[in-house]
């Protein structure tokens, strides 16, 4: 079961040394009381089955880094289109009017495939294996789901948000992606219409998204195999925090 924490701001002063004008982290309520936020982190000290189902495709894996401050990595095989997915167990947020929203992942390219042709995504969405975000042959899934999640595909040049309203999707080009780098992606949501896009904390623009119809959705990550070349994927963190 996902872990929610009770978070006061000074909780969130001290782990992410807040300041009033510091950019992803602004806006977060300055006199939350306590089960005024719900929150989730994962440091992946240890991979939690009872937090995450693990989806693999043939010789696919997952491993525990011995790091400070942990790490999982996702690792794929060498046949072409295969993914390693991890989906969290339950559905732990609404993107919904009202609720503000923060979402921050760390994750590094420790083995991708050459030549700018790394495939892997993460974030949030309503189902990662029935319609899986990042499709075959080097492209963005267009099936029917719901999700925020960042992303980058065989074909593309750079590292994406991405959101999804049942069949509607909509990119936004972040930063130009260069082999085995390391990344910390953000996104906050308004609580009305709008997502906004974080590369550390410099704002990469905005995208628009109705929360009238949208699935309760859960955590995912996935790398993807491109080229027949295995991937590994380093994931470091991932926190969410929302108004309750």
């Amino acid at each position: 079961m996902y872990k929610r924490n009770q978070m006061t701001i000074r909780d969130l002063y001290l782990e992410n040394q807040i300041t009033a004008d510091q950019g992803f982290w602004r806006a977060v309520p300055l006199f939350a009381k306590p089960g005024d936020l719900i929150s989730y982190e994962d440091d992946f000290f240890k991979f939690n089955a009872e937090d995450w189902t693990l989806t693999l495709q043939d010789l696919g894996a997952i491993a525990e880094v011995s790091k400070h401050g942990g790490a999982i990595t996702l690792t794929t095989d060498t046949t072409d289109e295969d993914e390693t997915i991890i989906e969290g167990v339950e559905d732990i947020i609404d993107i919904q009017a009202g609720k503000k929203a923060w979402f921050q992942c760390v994750i590094t390219e420790t083995a991708p495939a050459t030549g700018g042709k790394a495939e892997w995504a993460i974030g949030l969405i309503s189902d990662a294996t029935t319609v899986v975000p990042v499709a075959d042959a080097g492209a963005w899934a267009t099936g029917d789901h719901d999700g925020v999640y960042f992303g980058k595909i065989e074909a593309g040049t750079n590292v994406i948000g991405r959101t999804s309203d049942a069949t509607t999707q909509v990119e936004t080009s972040l930063v130009a992606h260069v082999d085995g780098s390391s990344y910390t992606l953000g996104f906050k949501w308004d609580g009305v219409s709008q997502v906004e896009w974080f590369v550390g904390d410099q704002s990469y623009g905005k995208s628009t998204l109705s929360p009238t119809s949208l699935a309760p959705m859960k955590l995912f990550a996935l790398a993807k195999t491109t080229a027949s070349e295995a991937q590994v994927l380093e994931i470091d963190r991932i926190t969410l925090i929302a108004e309750r």
